[in-house]
């Protein structure tokens, strides 16, 4: 009978130990600091491809970050595919028609490591071939931490959505900043500065679209640089040579007048091209144009502009 009661005069001492271990603190921590993709509350993010059939890397989101502190162990994120889901979703809530970017045209790496110490991890997303998508069309790639290691995710930064449009290199919303010429209209050559935007039609074409006339026409302003609504039969197509940087305006009306490229005015020399270190566009073409590309006063329409790039539209 002393036996027994020595075992459990043992037990209780045990069990008190064990209490007091666990009331202090002193057992293994289990990793409690927030982890998760670092936009955060920021549910979408855009991003742009050139239209290619090869290779292009989407970097800068694809982010994990330990939200307080740093990991108080090494941390192993692994990541899945949602994107039919989540794309469903987004369509659902904003009454939008973005299209899942189909699977075999991008891949990820299945996981994200933290080290112990270490406060985030970042990695790139690869598509591998944009041609034969719509450019009108924006699609989307889905990404959800599927495994956390023991680690909090708010839901707030469990998701990733990142929307992409593909497009020419030129394509977005620009600042055009020059002079405009018409005997008519703007003799005095005028200075303007409007708002436009280029839109992707091929992989090396874009059309200029002007908010101000809500259609693909060509800006003209009116008595000192005001906008003027339009000229008619003028839609201004910029096509583009990657190998040497030079654009060509073209009038993509074919019944309007023909623009071609002014070279020279007030002893001035001037080439169409793109400068892709600012995104800027430097044009000077027009109609009606005299002989060597010039401008023919009381004859001639000519645009000498900037486009200088904004941002996506």
């Amino acid at each position: 009978m002393k036996r027994y009661k020595g075992l459990i005069y043992l037990w209780c001492i045990l069990v008190l130990l064990n209490a007091c271990q666990k009331d202090t603190g002193k057992e293994e921590e289990t990793p409690s600091s927030p982890v998760g993709f670092t936009t955060g509350a920021q549910y979408r993010t855009d991003a742009k491809l050139s239209i290619s059939t090869t290779s292009q890397t989407i970097s800068g989101i694809l982010n994990i970050k330990v939200q307080s502190g740093t990991a108080a162990s090494a941390l192993t994120v692994k990541l899945a595919d949602s994107t039919a889901m989540l794309v469903n979703r987004y369509n659902t809530a904003n009454g939008t028609s973005i299209m899942p970017l189909p699977a075999d045209r991008w891949s990820m790496p299945a996981e994200l490591a933290i080290p112990q110490g270490g406060t985030s991890a970042a990695a790139s997303i690869t598509v591998n071939r944009t041609d034969g998508l719509n450019p009108n069309q924006l699609y989307a790639i889905g990404i959800t931490i599927s495994t956390n290691n023991g680690y909090t995710i708010p839901d707030s930064s469990r998701q990733l959505l990142i929307v992409l449009r593909v497009t020419n290199i030129l394509d977005g919303r620009y600042s055009m900043k020059g002079r405009f010429y018409h005997p008519g209209l703007e003799p005095g050559f005028a200075p303007h500065v409007l708002s436009v935007e280029l839109h992707t039609v091929s992989a090396n074409s874009v059309m200029l679209y002007w908010p101000f006339a809500g259609s693909f026409v060509i800006p003209a302003t009116s008595g000192g640089g005001n906008p003027y609504c339009c000229l008619s039969n003028s839609e201004l197509m910029i096509t583009t040579n990657s190998t040497n940087n030079t654009v060509t305006p073209l009038n993509a009306n074919v019944i309007g007048p023909v623009y071609a490229n002014l070279q020279t005015y007030n002893s001035v020399s001037y080439t169409n091209y793109m400068d892709t270190n600012n995104g800027t566009v430097h044009l000077a073409f027009g109609t009606n144009l005299g002989v060597g590309g010039t401008l023919l006063t009381g004859i001639s329409r000519v645009w000498i502009d900037t486009l200088t790039y904004l941002g996506p539209r």
